[in-house]
């Protein structure tokens, strides 16, 4: 039922105390018409159901709600308790078709007379004669008028005057909230804003100490870093920044700060550098895998220096080659070798043997019995011409007459043992002209090249073994008296 209201509508008022206050009272005086008593009850039915505001904005409903009337009809002289604080006190009522109502009440016509605002001038009083200061942990330092308990306290306070702390472990508005950090040894947080009174436990961090410390710091506040070197990747102790663990590879102490010394390296310092690291600055090898820093000493290669240079290479990074002219490889250091016949020279073997000289290394003397005053071959040593007379041989070193000496001897043994060494002489002669044809083409072959060769090498080492044959396995068969030229 909507009783007497006809439509819709709504009504306020407003009034601005200039400041914040204390309430306790609002009277307000309705228009009265003095008349019969049909007035009265249509004036009253006006007024039903209306609410009164304490609030600090002059936004109605932003305020406290201190009275809503209904759903009698109120007196014509209203008095109600009201106990805030705020700024402005409205006066609000509405009708509304929607709704149902009373039957004696009426649409919404607002007539005041006097509205009286009773409580203390300062907000932080209370008492009749506005002379007690509420609490101090009161919120805002507001309290009720009539007893002094607080309304709200400030935040870590609780109780209706606001004298006891939060119980610990807790903290904030009305002690809701829950200590959330690590403080140093255990001590519950601040009970008014949750912080770490000191400082936080070891390995925490924040304001409210509950974060994790980054991993590789350390000590209160992780104000330190770890070396960054505890083993596996482990983080330091986050108290002491000790590696509890061990350090890994390359570093030892108690905080693996300090790296190996020169010449070692890897876990524990264990490892030996390979030796052959090339000292530059007095750095060896790497204090953490053993690689060699600034290369190998020649004849050495690989990140160790460990691997001797592959056969034919010798130097600074294996980066040269051994001469042609070496008899045999070079050595892997600084590339020096036994010189090929022919060649001479440290350490490679780069200068053809002197004029005059022959054979390996150039150690021996041509005999100087070459036909036609030619020198000897400086591989082999042989006369390319042929010997003077009466010299013989490939290096025309031996004389003919030496064949004549046991003439004189007249047994007949003694005579036999002369015609078997004037025949292995004479087959020795023809061998030696042989050989000399041979060692004249392959000298030649030589000469045109202006370097010898492994090849080249081999035929020279077979010429000294042919001449030493002749010597050790020619044997007379058959006749033994041969006539010599």
């Amino acid at each position: 039922m909507r009783g007497n209201v006809v439509q819709n509508s709504f009504d306020w008022w407003q009034v601005d105390l200039g400041n914040i206050h204390s309430v306790y009272m609002i009277r307000i005086l309705f228009r009265d018409y003095e008349e019969s008593g049909d007035y009265v009850k249509r004036q009253r039915g006006r007024m039903a159901g209306f609410s009164l505001y304490l609030s600090n904005t002059s936004k109605i409903k932003d305020g406290l709600l201190c009275y809503k009337d209904g759903p009698g009809l109120p007196p014509l002289n209203f008095t109600t308790d009201c106990v805030g604080f705020g700024r402005f006190v409205t006066f609000y009522n509405e009708r509304w078709l929607s709704k149902t109502y009373p039957d004696d009440y009426f649409s919404v016509l607002t007539e005041l007379c006097e509205v009286n605002v009773q409580g203390c001038n300062a907000s932080y009083k209370y008492g009749s004669e506005c002379n007690l200061p509420c609490p101090k942990n009161c919120q805002d330092r507001h309290c009720y008028i009539t007893n002094g308990t607080c309304l709200g306290c400030n935040s870590g306070w609780t109780g209706e005057t606001c004298n006891k702390s939060c119980a610990p472990g807790s903290y904030g508005i009305e002690c809701k909230h829950h200590c959330k950090g690590h403080c140093m040894n255990n001590v519950p947080c601040n009970h008014t804003t949750g912080k770490c009174d000191r400082e936080c436990e070891y390995g925490w961090f924040g304001i409210y100490c509950n974060e994790v410390c980054p991993v590789g710091t350390y000590d209160v506040h992780c104000r330190k870093n770890c070396s960054g070197n505890c083993w596996n990747g482990s983080n330091c102790n986050v108290v002491t920044g000790k590696c509890d663990y061990g350090c890994r590879p390359g570093y030892l102490g108690e905080y693996c700060k300090e790296e190996c010394s020169q010449g070692l390296f890897g876990n524990a310092c264990n490892n030996n550098c390979s030796g052959q690291c090339l000292h530059v600055n007095n750095e060896t090898c790497h204090h953490v895998d053993g690689v060699c820093l600034k290369g190998c000493n020649n004849g050495f290669h690989g990140k160790f220096c460990d691997r001797i240079c592959p056969s034919g290479q010798f130097g600074f990074n294996c980066s040269k080659t051994c001469s042609r002219n070496c008899m045999d490889n070079c050595s892997h250091t600084e590339g020096s070798c036994t010189c090929a016949p022919g060649w001479m020279g440290s350490p490679n073997c780069t200068t053809k043997c002197a004029s005059g000289m022959y054979g390996i290394n150039c150690q021996f003397t041509c005999s100087g019995h070459c036909a036609h005053e030619k020198i000897c071959s400086r591989f082999d040593g042989h006369c390319p011409m042929g010997c003077k007379s009466p010299y013989v041989g490939l290096t025309c070193d031996y004389t003919s007459n030496v064949l004549s000496i046991s003439v004189s001897i007249s047994s007949t043994g003694a005579l036999a043992c002369v015609v078997y060494l004037i025949v292995k002489r004479c087959i020795f002669n023809t061998n030696k002209k042989q050989s000399s044809t041979s060692t004249l083409k392959e000298e030649s072959k030589v000469e045109q090249s202006g370097a010898d060769t492994n090849k080249d090498r081999v035929s020279y080492q077979q010429l000294s073994e042919i001449e030493n044959k002749n010597y050790e396995e020619l044997k007379i068969e058959g006749n033994p008296y041969v006539e010599l030229p």
